[in-house]
């Protein structure tokens, strides 16, 4: 395209500055319309480059550029842009059709017809894959032919194979080393399996992917999320409609399989594969069984996913003995009632997954020599009645997950001593009636959640000194009277709270400022943000909730002591009051916080003074995103469809906090 544009010869142009100066020359005072097609740069200073030199034009010229990179979109500084969905697939028929049936009888066309129809399926709406195969199944003329490639994997077809390689490694060549190790890796997932985005993060940090990235204060699970959202810019991966899950098109995933094809195994049937394989994924309920059919030589496995059998007796311990270099081991649905000790000898594992073992009572005291773990998954474990007392000598592990457990009645005071630990999930623990005193000592901790723990009576001190917590989940502590002084906590960005019916006040101790008469005995304790009369109340928060709090009266409004100076709330963003009937007043303070959106719900004394507009409630009308009760009559003739089917879901919003006992239902905090 330059040699055209410029008439110069490759000689001429060896130099980059020579070739832009040439461009710019050829284009001064014209008008063009450029394509560039199948874009990867990702660079600013090039297209600064590519832009300058053609800035010389005449007004109307266009520049048309397609790419399958969301991040080179963005870079074109365009509010033209337009997404192209994938055929539907009567579209991917005819095309596949226009290809393959090229020059054929029609009656030969008719008795491949059937075979037609699932071939294109499996392109699923890739205008590319059906070009490649249709061309491909043009040179196949009988029936046995085709059904032989219905029946392989497309890229054992060297045709098929020369047709989507090139497209597929320019996108692969374009990732950075460390990313195409990641993506490669996802050949052990199944098709059309969704995967969830925290648990890939945190295989992949288990396998030592992230660890290279991750320096000074940089995280692994910051550098995975970087590394996981590159993959979906450059459409390697499809985010699920829930947001927290993504997939592999088909193609994709193929292509990934090819990448490694003698280091990954999935076995979805029988059959083998090479003694070496390092990643192993089986599947199947009958998974104990398949493993010792395989031939896989078990002592090279870096990876073992298996799907849990249907028998409390399977026996895992000959397996786990041979697993001495594993990183990963997923062992989700297992009927097993206990995990074998030889666990503990696996040193090298990082990451283990033992959820939904609905028979399982209890971990092997072993686990806790395994000093390498940095994940430790086993939620829903139903009857599990105890950690290992142990638990504090994992002192690498950074993800607990406990959720689910409903015999779990405490945490072992050791759990203090994980010092790394960022991700503590204790929600649905429903028999659980205590933290540990010495919480506060998790100086790492970001994420808590203690959602729906019904026996959770009080909440210790020490949760306050939970210096890098940003999320903090209590809903439906049903048990709890009272809230500690949360608005000490300096990095807490998500707060949620509800289904305490022993709630009444929410005090200026929620916010953490307490004077001196009433601090006596806790100032060694208590430290504010600035100084001792100067104080800023959750100074990061930007979302808090308030739900089915059914005997909460009095939000406290700090600001008549003259003791203090303080600053409440200065990053809210979103607040949700739901359900809280009897709560008198909003505190004043709120109208000075920054707030976007604000959802106030089945309040009958809040919406009512908001809509009469009594003093001290004007600040409301300036809300961007306003959401207050509706108020309807069913039988109305004025009300439309739309806002009866609001109602009712307004309605239905009210239920969950009356439904928790019911231990099969656990509702969404968003319906």
């Amino acid at each position: 395209m330059v040699l055209l544009m410029t008439k110069k010869g490759v000689a001429e142009l060896n130099e980059l500055q020579q070739v832009l100066e040439q461009i710019n020359e050829s284009v001064r005072a014209k008008k063009f319309f450029l394509v560039l097609d199948d874009v990867w740069t990702e660079s600013n200073e090039n297209w600064d480059d590519i832009f300058g030199c053609l800035g010389a034009c005449s007004p109307g010229s266009k520049v048309l550029v397609t790419t399958r990179s969301h991040r080179v979109a963005l870079k074109m500084k365009t509010d033209f842009k337009v997404p192209v969905d994938k055929l539907k697939e009567e579209e991917c028929l005819l095309l596949f059709r226009h290809f393959a049936f090229y020059g054929r009888a029609e009656g030969e066309c008719q008795s491949l017809e059937s075979i037609a129809k699932e071939l294109a399926k499996r392109c699923k709406g890739l205008p590319l894959t059906a070009e490649t195969l249709g061309k491909a199944m043009a040179y196949k003329s009988t029936w046995r032919e085709w059904k032989a490639v219905l029946d392989s994997n497309l890229w054992n077809f060297e045709d098929v194979k020369k047709g989507l390689l090139p497209a597929l490694s320019m996108s692969y060549i374009d990732l950075p080393s460390p990313i195409k190790r990641c993506f490669s890796y996802c050949s052990i997932f199944q098709k059309d399996e969704e995967i969830e985005k925290e648990d890939l993060i945190r295989i992949w940090m288990g396998l030592g992917f992230l660890s290279s990235e991750a320096e000074g204060s940089r995280k692994m699970e910051d550098v995975g999320e970087e590394y996981l959202n590159s993959l979906v810019a450059r459409s390697f991966f499809q985010e699920c409609n829930s947001k927290k899950a993504v997939k592999m098109h088909d193609i994709i995933h193929d292509f990934a399989q090819y990448l490694t094809k003698n280091e990954s195994l999935v076995v979805l049937g029988d059959g083998g594969g090479s003694r070496k394989i390092r990643h192993l994924n089986v599947p199947s309920r009958q998974a104990q069984a398949q493993l010792s059919t395989l031939g896989i030589n078990m002592e090279y496995l870096r990876t073992l996913l298996l799907r849990g059998g249907d028998s409390s007796d399977d026996d895992y311990s000959d397996v786990l003995l041979k697993l001495s270099r594993a990183r990963v081991l997923k062992l989700k649905g297992s009927m097993i009632c206990m995990i074998p000790s030889e666990i503990g000898k696996l040193t090298h594992l990082r990451y283990i997954d033992f959820s939904n073992c609905y028979e399982l009572k209890e971990l092997p005291e072993s686990i806790c020599d395994l000093f390498a773990l940095q994940t430790l998954d086993i939620n829903s474990c139903t009857k599990l009645e105890k950690l290992p007392e142990g638990i504090g000598k994992l002192i690498d592990l950074r993800h607990l997950d406990t959720s689910g457990c409903e015999e779990l009645k405490e945490l072992p005071e050791s759990i203090c001593d994980l010092s790394a630990l960022e991700t503590l999930d204790i929600s649905w623990c429903k028999k659980l009636e205590k933290l540990p005193k010495g919480i506060g000592k998790l100086i790492d901790l970001r994420h808590l959640d203690a959602s729906r723990c019904l026996e959770l009576k009080e909440l210790p001190e020490s949760i306050c000194d939970l210096s890098a917590l940003q999320t903090l989940d209590i809903y439906c502590c049903k048990k709890l009277e009272k809230l500690p002084p949360l608005g000490r906590l300096p990095l807490l960005e998500s707060l949620k709270i509800g289904g305490m019916p022993l709630l009444k006040n929410v005090g200026k101790e929620f916010l953490g400022i307490i004077e001196e008469a009433e601090g006596v005995g806790h100032e060694e304790d208590y430290q504010p943000t600035l100084t001792s009369n100067s104080f800023v109340a959750f100074p990061k928060l930007r979302e808090l909730s308030f739900k089915f709090l059914d005997n909460w009266t009095t939000w406290t409004d700090p600001e008549h002591d003259n003791n203090i100076q303080f600053t409440i709330m200065p990053s809210l963003l979103d607040l949700s009051i739901e359900a809280c009937d009897e709560l008198q007043a909003l505190p004043r303070f709120l109208a000075r916080a920054p707030i976007k959106r604000l959802s106030i719900q089945f309040c009958d004394l809040i919406d009512k003074r908001i809509k009469e507009g009594c003093e001290g409630y004007g600040w409301v009308s300036g809300i961007p995103e306003c959401y207050l009760t509706l108020e309807l009559s069913i039988g109305s003739a004025t009300i439309s469809e739309e806002e009866k089917i609001e109602w009712c879901r307004q309605l239905l919003r009210r239920f969950p906090g009356y439904l928790l006992e019911a231990s099969s239902i656990k509702p969404d905090d968003d319906e």
